[in-house]
């Protein structure tokens, strides 16, 4: 009877400390993948932030008929984007 008594009067605490555990371990894994996500965002955001630049470029180098050199230093930017993924 007295063993009785004792694991009825544990398993709450013990299904209690279970369901920590697994919410911890399910918390890790929802942490990793927002991490994950988040690097892909930034360069995303990065590549195209590249590429308003270089359209912003070409629309000035269109009105105009200057600015070659911004639009080399777009060019190369872009280009070591490319080559950094």
């Amino acid at each position: 009877w007295v063993a009785r008594a004792w694991r009825a009067a544990r398993r709450p605490g013990e299904e209690r400390r279970a369901h920590v555990d697994e919410a911890i371990s399910e918390h890790e894994r929802f942490r990793q993948c927002l991490a994950r996500d988040k690097r892909k965002i930034d360069t995303l955001e990065e590549s195209v932030k590249l590429l308003l630049r270089g359209q912003m470029q070409l629309i000035t180098h269109e009105l105009d008929g200057n600015h070659v050199d911004k639009l080399a230093e777009v060019r190369d930017a872009i280009h070591d984007h490319l080559l950094e993924r």
